[in-house]
């Protein structure tokens, strides 16, 4: 049974404010190589306005503006520890803003993106369904979603993803490529472009792509 939306995100919000000041060198090596991976493959051109949910302590957001310093972007996060961390990282930057948000709860008006991306956090959303929902709301007609996270087509990822319930409750589940597709398609988008690759032996990880139609009843 999945818990009520108010004591998962508080749940997260704890865990991830315990983690914030230690998690990027914790996870070092697998930012690295993930969103590496994700930053060339998003192919952003520095013109678009970008919203990152579930943005942590900001590791993408160094990456993209590494090579487009005047990127609009947005940043949200459920946890203030994880926040911190990322304002610190990339305050001399003003056209970047990161807030306290939930995924299923964005602050934002209708159609005020370009890009909205999520990475590695996908695993977590107690209600995908509905976050899915609300970022295609916050998503330009003709704009692009795109979400990153590890793929449940890989037996690591179904061993590990099972493993970790037992001492980690704020995991959820991960997912296949095929159904992530179908969770898009049900909010609404039009799935556009998908991929599954590995990072190292043992994580495997999927790209999945849609585009909010530009013309809709």
């Amino acid at each position: 049974m999945n818990p009520r939306p108010d004591v998962h995100r508080s749940a997260v919000e704890t865990q991830y404010d315990f983690l914030s000041a230690a998690y990027d060198r914790r996870w070092q090596r697998y930012l690295s190589a993930t969103l590496g991976f994700f930053a060339a493959w998003l192919n952003l051109n520095g013109s678009e306005t970008v919203l990152d949910v579930a943005c942590g302590t900001g590791a993408l957001e160094h990456l993209l503006l590494s090579g487009h310093p005047g990127q609009k972007i947005q940043g949200a996060d459920l946890s203030e520890g994880m926040l911190e961390q990322a304002r610190r990282r990339l305050s001399n930057f003003p056209n970047l803003r990161f807030e306290k948000a939930d995924a299923a709860a964005l602050p934002h008006g209708e159609g005020a993106f370009d890009v909205v991306v999520c990475a590695n956090a996908f695993h977590l959303f107690a209600d995908p369904a509905s976050a899915l929902r609300e970022m295609r709301r916050v998503l330009k007609p003709g704009g692009r979603l795109v979400l990153m996270d590890w793929c449940r087509d890989y037996f690591f990822c179904r061993f590990y993803d099972f493993l970790i319930k037992f001492f980690r409750p704020t995991q959820q589940r991960c997912y296949g490529l095929r159904e992530c597709s179908r969770f898009l398609t049900q909010a609404g988008l039009q799935p556009d472009s998908a991929l599954k690759f590995r990072v190292g032996w043992f994580w495997g990880m999927m790209i999945a792509q849609a585009i909010r139609p530009a013309a809709e009843n």
